[in-house]
C-alpha cells in the first residue's frame, strides 16, 4: 500500500468512526495491580498518586495499591515534571 493509500483510508476512518483511535485509547487504561483494561469512566476506583491518576476495576485492585502504592508507580509518567500555569 502506497502513502498516499494509508492517508485517504486514515482520513476515512476518522470521517466514519468521528473520531480517531487515539480518542478512544485515551477512554481505557490498565488497572496497574492486575493488568485488565479499565474504562476510565466506569472504573470503580481511582486513586492518584504524584499527579498521576490510577484506574481500578474492582475495590480489592485498590487496596492492593493502597497497601503499596510504589510497587505500581509509573516511573515514566514521573520522568518529566508537570506545570501549573
Amino acid at each position: 500500500m502506497s502513502g498516499r493509500s494509508i492517508l485517504v483510508l486514515a482520513i476515512g476512518l476518522v470521517a466514519v468512526g468521528g473520531c480517531t483511535l487515539n480518542d478512544r485509547l485515551l477512554e481505557t487504561v490498565h488497572d496497574p495491580v492486575c493488568g485488565k483494561s479499565v474504562d476510565k469512566r466506569n472504573a470503580v476506583a481511582e486513586r492518584e498518586l504524584l499527579r498521576k491518576t490510577y484506574y481500578f476495576d474492582s475495590e480489592e485492585c485498590a487496596r492492593k495499591f493502597d497497601a503499596h502504592p510504589g510497587r505500581y508507580y509509573d516511573v515514566a509518567s514521573g520522568m518529566y515534571p508537570v506545570y501549573d500555569y
